[in-house]
Protein backbone atom coordinates (compact mmCIF):
# COMPACT_ATOMS: atom_id res chain seq x y z
CA UNK A 1 0.00 0.00 0.00
CA UNK A 2 2.84 2.18 0.48
CA UNK A 3 4.85 1.36 -2.45
CA UNK A 4 1.17 2.82 -4.38
CA UNK A 5 1.05 5.87 -2.24
CA UNK A 6 5.04 5.98 -3.05
CA UNK A 7 4.03 6.39 -7.04
CA UNK A 8 2.10 8.81 -7.00
CA UNK A 9 2.85 12.59 -7.33
CA UNK A 10 1.61 15.72 -5.97
CA UNK A 11 1.52 16.49 -9.40
CA UNK A 12 -0.43 13.68 -10.70
CA UNK A 13 -3.08 14.52 -8.26
CA UNK A 14 -3.10 17.96 -9.50
CA UNK A 15 -3.41 17.24 -13.28
CA UNK A 16 -6.42 15.12 -12.75
CA UNK A 17 -8.06 17.58 -10.12
CA UNK A 18 -7.27 20.06 -13.32
CA UNK A 19 -8.65 17.58 -16.38
CA UNK A 20 -11.41 17.24 -13.79
CA UNK A 21 -12.71 20.87 -13.10
CA UNK A 22 -11.99 21.40 -16.79
CA UNK A 23 -14.48 18.25 -17.52
CA UNK A 24 -16.81 19.86 -14.71
CA UNK A 25 -16.88 23.06 -16.80
CA UNK A 26 -17.19 22.28 -20.55
CA UNK A 27 -20.08 20.04 -19.15
CA UNK A 28 -21.58 22.68 -17.30
CA UNK A 29 -21.37 25.30 -20.39
CA UNK A 30 -22.82 22.77 -23.06
CA UNK A 31 -25.59 21.70 -20.91
CA UNK A 32 -26.73 25.79 -20.45
CA UNK A 33 -25.88 26.40 -24.15
CA UNK A 34 -28.29 22.58 -24.83
CA UNK A 35 -30.79 24.65 -22.54
CA UNK A 36 -30.60 28.25 -24.06
CA UNK A 37 -31.19 26.40 -27.41
CA UNK A 38 -33.91 24.16 -26.59
CA UNK A 39 -35.65 27.40 -24.85
CA UNK A 40 -35.44 29.30 -28.28
CA UNK A 41 -36.34 26.41 -30.61
CA UNK A 42 -39.57 26.40 -28.23
CA UNK A 43 -40.19 29.86 -28.03
CA UNK A 44 -40.22 29.72 -32.00
CA UNK A 45 -42.64 26.89 -32.22
CA UNK A 46 -44.94 28.80 -29.73
CA UNK A 47 -44.58 32.07 -32.06
CA UNK A 48 -45.35 29.73 -35.17
CA UNK A 49 -48.73 27.89 -33.66
CA UNK A 50 -50.13 31.44 -32.15
CA UNK A 51 -49.00 33.42 -35.39
CA UNK A 52 -51.14 30.66 -37.34
CA UNK A 53 -54.44 30.30 -35.35
CA UNK A 54 -54.44 34.22 -35.43
CA UNK A 55 -54.47 34.76 -31.97
CA UNK A 56 -51.70 37.32 -32.24
CA UNK A 57 -49.21 38.95 -34.52
CA UNK A 58 -45.63 38.69 -34.67
CA UNK A 59 -43.79 41.91 -34.70
CA UNK A 60 -39.70 42.95 -34.37
CA UNK A 61 -38.81 43.93 -30.67
CA UNK A 62 -37.32 47.59 -30.71
CA UNK A 63 -34.11 46.81 -28.82
CA UNK A 64 -33.14 42.91 -29.31
CA UNK A 65 -33.66 42.56 -32.75
CA UNK A 66 -35.68 38.84 -32.29
CA UNK A 67 -39.48 38.29 -32.92
CA UNK A 68 -41.76 38.23 -30.03
CA UNK A 69 -45.46 37.56 -30.01
CA UNK A 70 -48.19 40.06 -29.08
CA UNK A 71 -51.76 39.16 -28.55
CA UNK A 72 -54.45 40.32 -26.75
CA UNK A 73 -55.66 39.25 -23.26
CA UNK A 74 -59.87 38.53 -24.75
CA UNK A 75 -58.49 35.88 -26.99
CA UNK A 76 -58.24 32.45 -25.95
CA UNK A 77 -55.04 30.58 -24.05
CA UNK A 78 -52.83 28.02 -25.43
CA UNK A 79 -53.89 24.73 -24.19
CA UNK A 80 -50.17 23.60 -24.12
CA UNK A 81 -48.59 24.53 -20.49
CA UNK A 82 -45.11 24.62 -22.39
CA UNK A 83 -46.60 26.96 -25.08
CA UNK A 84 -48.68 28.98 -22.45
CA UNK A 85 -44.88 29.46 -20.78
CA UNK A 86 -43.10 30.09 -24.12
CA UNK A 87 -45.70 33.07 -24.61
CA UNK A 88 -45.63 34.22 -21.51
CA UNK A 89 -41.87 34.50 -22.07
CA UNK A 90 -42.15 36.30 -25.07
CA UNK A 91 -44.69 38.93 -23.81
CA UNK A 92 -42.98 39.79 -20.70
CA UNK A 93 -39.73 40.18 -22.59
CA UNK A 94 -41.12 41.96 -25.19
CA UNK A 95 -42.75 44.21 -22.46
CA UNK A 96 -39.02 44.59 -20.85
CA UNK A 97 -37.46 45.58 -24.39
CA UNK A 98 -39.99 47.94 -24.41
CA UNK A 99 -39.70 49.49 -21.58
CA UNK A 100 -35.69 49.94 -21.73
CA UNK A 101 -36.62 51.30 -25.45
CA UNK A 102 -38.26 54.06 -23.45
CA UNK A 103 -36.01 54.66 -20.97
CA UNK A 104 -33.07 54.95 -23.23
CA UNK A 105 -35.11 57.88 -25.42
CA UNK A 106 -36.04 59.85 -22.77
Amino acid sequence: MTDLLADISAWSILKWVIIVLIAGFIGQFGKSMAQAILKKIRLGKAMEAQAQKGTGEVAESPGGGFKALVSSSSQGAPADKVTEKAVKKARKSLLKSQKKASKINS
